[in-house]
């Protein structure tokens, strides 16, 4: 399992490692946020969606510009997506993982 929550940024080196993985012959699934799902697909991986699911960062213009705020934007991250969330995000990265041999993540 190939894991990662957060931009393009932490997407893409996750999406490589997946497909080196797959190339190599191993079974590499990608789990993370809904609007990842056709990105995925289109790379031939598998895909398992992981909560919060999240709308396309390309249609959340208020929540990117909160988040990113050079003060205030880590906790806000923290505080208003990343726990209350957490137990979900959790359950749904567990059942993915079952039977998985080992799980990468940042």
């Amino acid at each position: 399992i190939v894991t990662t929550w957060g931009s393009f940024g932490d997407f893409n080196p996750h999406a490589a490692l997946a497909l080196g993985l797959r190339d190599r012959g191993h079974d590499a699934v990608f789990a993370g946020p809904s609007f990842y799902r056709e990105k995925v697909r289109a790379l031939g991986l598998p895909f398992v969606p992981v909560r919060p699911d999240l709308p396309d960062p390309r249609a959340r213009g208020e929540i990117v510009a909160r988040m990113m705020d050079p003060r205030r934007g880590t906790e806000r991250v923290v505080r208003e997506i990343t726990l209350p969330n957490l137990a979900d995000a959790y359950a749904d990265l567990d059942a993915a993982a079952d039977g998985a041999a080992t799980i990468v993540s940042s």
